[in-house]
């Protein structure tokens, strides 16, 4: 997969495309957003930090699912992430989505605060957790790719 990115100002959309550079085809097979964030409840967990980038609305295309579409993506944000000159990566999962929690804790997301049992009680919601990467300029100084 070829992660391309389209930019404007502290937001981007990521995509991924089948490698293949002589294909006609542009079919996208995912996508996943990144935006400049700075939330008071999600920097009390990450002190000495005034923002952060947050990665959401992650989407693969059903059959490119389980085929390292979403860990393309997520080595993209943290390029995005050091080029950006961030420190830390931050997401949110359902408690309960368990292929997605192994994906984000693969990639070296921990869990760094979580939605009150109460609250998912009383609304009738599924619990949410929120997830933190500290990425390093180090690891990442390649384009990401599968």
């Amino acid at each position: 997969m070829l992660p391309q990115k389209e930019c404007c100002g502290r937001y981007a959309c990521i995509v991924a495309m089948p490698g293949c550079q002589q294909s006609e085809d542009k079919e996208i097979v995912g996508v996943v957003d990144a935006a400049a964030m700075a939330d008071r409840h999600v920097l009390k967990a990450l002190p000495g930090i005034d923002e952060y980038l947050y990665i959401s609305g992650m989407a693969v295309v059903p059959k490119y699912r389980r085929q390292k579409v979403a860990t393309v993506l997520l080595q993209a944000c943290d390029a995005t992430a050091i080029e950006w000159g961030f420190e830390y990566l931050v997401l949110q999962a359902y408690e309960d989505d368990k292929a997605a929690r192994l994906l984000y804790a693969k990639a070296g997301y921990v869990v760094i605060a979580i939605d009150p049992l109460w609250f998912s009680r009383l609304l009738g919601r599924r619990r949410k957790v929120i997830l933190a990467k500290k990425v390093s300029a180090s690891v990442y100084n390649k384009t990401p790719s599968m």
